[in-house]
């Protein structure tokens, strides 16, 4: 097998172990790859009431408001491309018709992808209750970030038996310590966090 098709399997191989951990999620979530969802979770069809296989490809751009829709595709085919993370918020499925808006929120993921999570934060909900919706959504993409990079700190250790796993899985255990501390940060922060509004 070519350098090029095992890059290939590796990253498809990527994927799906992120599908698998963003099915989880009740945040909305999509990986996207230069704007073409690759995956999304049942949060994600629930929120934009597009089915998951209407959302696949360019689909998933059909939830966004037609004024919007070019201004973050552009914003995510840019961060794809340059690997960066990012914050926006715009209309989308029933946040729009509610009259909200929705936050999204996204991270680079494997081989030029990008990992997305999308809450709705509008829609008359009391300042207290956005405020919170928006630090789940921001800590449901971190989570999802850090579970990727287990997963592919692991493949390798089970794939190649010449890895040193045991250091791999020690670098894996202390990404989880530093998820559970960031989850206790933000419960705790959030108590004490400002009212915006």
């Amino acid at each position: 097998m070519g350098g090029r098709e095992e890059k290939s399997v590796g990253a498809h191989q990527s994927v799906v172990s992120l599908e698998a951990a963003l099915a989880w999620l009740p945040v909305a979530s999509l990986v996207l790859a230069d704007g073409s969802a690759l995956a999304v979770n049942p949060a994600w069809t629930d929120l934009s009431g597009i089915s998951e296989q209407d959302s696949l490809g360019h689909g998933w751009l059909d939830a966004i408001v037609p004024p919007e829709r070019r201004a973050l595709g552009t914003s995510l085919r840019v961060a794809a491309a340059l690997g960066e993370a990012g914050t926006a918020e715009c209309h989308v499925g029933t946040a729009s018709a509610a009259g909200g808006t929705a936050r999204w929120s996204w991270r680079p993921g494997p081989a030029g992808t990008l990992v997305v999570c999308v809450a709705a934060t509008g829609g008359g909900q009391p300042a207290l209750a956005v405020q919170r919706t928006r630090m789940t959504v921001d800590l449901a993409s971190e989570v999802v970030h850090r579970l990727l990079g287990v997963g592919l700190l692991l493949q390798p250790a089970s794939d190649d038996r010449d890895y040193p796993w045991a250091a791999k899985l020690q670098r894996a255990v202390d990404l989880v310590e530093d998820v559970i501390r960031d989850i206790r940060a933000v419960m705790f922060s959030g108590r004490d966090a400002p009212l915006e509004g």
